[in-house]
């Protein structure tokens, strides 16, 4: 059981850390200009906690349905959330890290945040992206005349790109540079075709040389 659950897993975390890959790149050239990576995840937390506050306010101004009242409630929530991660838990994750560096000792506590980070961020970023396209989508057809309202679509819209924002913010903070040390995704899928094509060809099949008519018979 615990074998088939690694093979199910193993998908998962490839495709996660090809994610990472990406936060990595983008941490590096953040981290060029003098600004560290928990300061870009911070800065990604306070977007999104603003991002939370239309969510928030429109939800509790039309609470007249549980799901509107629950968008209001989740989108305080994040506010909540994202501050205490912009104004201490990434400041924490920076000091356990330079310790660690330093003496070989890692916090328990802010390992088990980095755990949940890991587990939530390919959820949360997948969750943010799918249903804020279709966010999107209702405040269009709400401008045109639907029958979706705007106040919902926006909600909508701003709450999930919270959670986009706050699982970049996880990816940001988890960033390795030894990722980039890897072959990247794209030249394996090369290297992979090129294989696969080259065991396409046919190959030439020697012809065994005769010197004299002896040698033949």
């Amino acid at each position: 059981m615990k074998k088939t659950l690694e093979e199910l897993i193993k998908p998962i975390k490839y495709v996660d850390e090809q994610v990472l890959r990406q936060y990595t790149k983008l941490a590096k050239k953040v981290e060029a200009r003098r600004i560290s990576k928990y300061k870009l995840a911070s800065y990604l937390n306070i977007t999104a906690a603003g991002f939370s506050i239309p969510a928030s306010i429109l939800g509790f101004l039309s609470a007249i349905s549980s799901k509107r009242s629950a968008y209001g409630g989740g989108g305080a929530l994040c506010v909540f959330t994202n501050m205490i991660y912009a104004t201490g838990i990434n400041k924490e994750m920076e000091r356990a890290e330079k310790l660690e560096m330093v003496y070989g000792v890692k916090d328990s506590c802010i390992e088990s945040l980095r755990w949940c980070d890991r587990v939530l961020r390919l959820p949360m970023l997948l969750t943010g992206i799918y249903f804020l396209g279709d966010g999107i989508i209702d405040i269009y057809r709400s401008l045109k005349g639907g029958n979706i309202a705007i106040n919902d679509a926006i909600t909508q819209s701003s709450y999930l790109l919270n959670i986009l924002l706050y699982a970049s913010a996880q990816y940001i903070r988890d960033t390795d540079p030894k990722l980039l040390q890897k072959e990247p995704l794209w030249k394996k899928a090369y290297n992979w075709c090129k294989e696969k094509a080259g065991s396409l060809v046919p190959q030439p099949v020697p012809v065994r040389a005769y010197s004299t008519l002896e040698d033949y018979i």
